[in-house]
């Protein structure tokens, strides 16, 4: 989390670290860790944070610069997308995940949300990453992005890194072996 960004988006919104925590059900410490780069949010609630302050997650995890608005029409019409580009109908889609075509509908229309086994599969079965089908990133694979996986707090957190970033990370290692 780009705890820069983050505060930068609150005090835009005119909202205290109390405010922004109660509209997300948290309590108002994290926030303030969130902000001091001490922790980061689950991926529920950075969803939370993209759709209020209207960016998308690349932005506020410090990936991309791109302060174009978060849309999530965007996020929900990213299955249909993917199956059109693989050229399949809504039924053939249903029948590959043995669900009905009308919960693939609702998929699409942002009527009901997948599960994380139904995400999973479509995501392997559109080449693409389970993230940028449930909205969280812009980008359909991390095949061309350097990943940095991280283990805090019993919880598992992955970022995709540029390359300057990348670099910054093996400087860092580099010294830290000497």
């Amino acid at each position: 989390m780009d705890g820069k960004r983050l505060k930068a988006l609150r005090k835009q919104k005119n909202l205290t670290q109390a405010e922004l925590a109660l509209h997300l059900n948290v309590d108002t410490t994290l926030v303030g860790k969130w902000e001091i780069y001490d922790t980061t949010p689950s991926k529920e609630t950075l969803r939370k944070l993209c759709e209020l302050f209207n960016v998308s997650s690349d932005y506020l995890l410090g990936i991309d610069d791109d302060t174009s608005q978060f849309s999530i029409t965007q996020s929900k019409n990213r299955i249909q997308k993917c199956r059109k580009t693989n050229g399949l109908s809504q039924q053939e889609l249903a029948d590959l995940l043995n669900l009905s075509r009308s919960t693939i509908a609702m998929y699409e229309t942002g009527a009901s949300e997948p599960d994380y086994l139904s995400i999973s599969k479509m995501a392997k079965l559109f080449n693409v990453c389970t993230d940028y089908l449930m909205g969280i990133t812009n980008y359909p694979t991390i095949d061309n992005h350097n990943v940095m996986i991280v283990y805090k707090n019993n919880q598992t957190i992955k970022y995709s890194l540029t390359d300057e970033q990348t670099k910054v990370f093996e400087d860092i290692i580099k010294l830290t072996k000497k």
